[in-house]
């Protein structure tokens, strides 16, 4: 008899091989079923917009090369806002600096796992790992810092998505969105100090009158001492997370003339926070499924023909999907770079 099974069979514990099985194929489990969920979801979308999938082979085969590198370009420069939001936040509290090099590599790195695995946990996990092996921030905070700044971008699309439903409340247009996005974007910077401040209070009071050995005390104090919460470091991840926020705009408007779609750059702009949304939420590698409908619908909410909503977000995952590959593959040169410079 195996010796694994014996262990078992005295202790009722399952050996380490054995759980070791186990955890892998869960793992396959789940991957499996975002997988098909994912593409259930496409084969949805494409049903209902009644695309034949030749025709979006046929519009991203013609794309306009020089719009695609711009995308490319667009990617890089909304990578490095995120990387530098990562390292504003890691680095906060007076902690060690990380460098630029550094940030932009774990951070390019995990659009590119994104492919394969949920945004927000691909992301956080080529940080964390990055913060460790850079020797700059332990793995905790390096995850924890990318969940935090992530929290912005957030807090930038909600306040996006009011202005966008506020406009077609209103049955206004572009200069309409435009002012209703201003007007909830400036409220938003107004407060994001202040409610910082708040919730470190309320931390340093709710810890105050907590035993010291609770969980709650622990975490109250951890979050309150971590540097997170200052005003100057809220109202610097919200103004980054504003600038992210226009170049995915201008990257989603330049599909459009890529591939000789007329939708204008507005309405785009204003459908990006829900696909935004919808992929910080979705369990799908890259938000793949749930995003494409979050963006198609929106588009269809400004007026949008069916066909041509679903169309541009089918042609737009692939296209993105291309810009994903092109910043990992600058993340992990950046990586060489900061590898043999070490």
């Amino acid at each position: 008899m195996p010796l694994s099974t014996v262990q078992r069979s005295e202790s009722g514990v399952p050996s380490a091989p054995a759980c070791g099985r186990r955890s892998r194929l869960s793992i396959v489990v789940v991957v499996g079923v975002s997988a098909a969920l994912a593409a259930a979801l496409i084969a949805g979308l494409a049903a209902f917009g009644r695309i034949d999938p030749s025709e979006i082979l046929r519009l991203t085969a013609s794309v306009d090369l020089r719009l695609l590198a711009l995308i490319c370009v667009l990617g890089c420069a909304q990578t490095f806002l995120a990387a530098e939001k990562w390292r504003n936040a890691t680095s906060s509290g007076g902690r060690a600096e990380m460098s630029r090099q550094t940030a932009y590599a774990a951070t390019a790195l995990g659009v590119g796992l994104a492919l394969f695995m949920p945004l927000q946990i691909a992301s956080s996990l080529t940080r964390a790992v990055g913060a460790r092996l850079s020797g700059d921030a332990t793995m905790l905070r390096g995850g924890a810092a990318s969940l935090f700044e992530q929290a912005f971008d957030v807090a930038v699309y909600a306040c996006l998505m009011i202005a966008a439903l506020a406009t077609v409340q209103i049955g206004g247009g572009g200069g309409a969105w435009a002012a209703f996005a201003l007007s909830f974007l400036l409220m938003a910077w107004a407060g994001a100090g202040r409610g910082l401040v708040f919730l470190r209070q309320s931390l340093n009071w709710t810890a105050a009158r907590l035993d010291k050995m609770t969980w709650l005390r622990r975490v109250s104090e951890s979050i309150s001492e971590s540097g997170f919460l200052g005003p100057a470091l809220a109202r610097r991840l919200l103004l980054l997370s504003v600038f992210r926020y226009l170049l995915l705009g201008m990257m989603s408007a330049a599909v459009a003339p890529a591939v000789g779609l007329d939708i204008p750059a507005w309405k785009v702009m204003a459908a990006l926070p829900f696909a935004a949304l919808a992929a910080a939420v979705s369990p799908t590698p890259s938000g793949l499924g749930l995003l494409d409908w979050a963006f198609a619908s929106g588009l269809m909410m400004f007026g949008t023909p069916v066909d041509i909503a679903v169309q541009w977000a089918l042609v737009n995952r692939l296209l993105m999907s291309a810009h994903s590959l092109f910043v990992a593959l600058t993340g992990g040169l950046c990586a060489l770079f900061v590898q043999r410079s070490g």
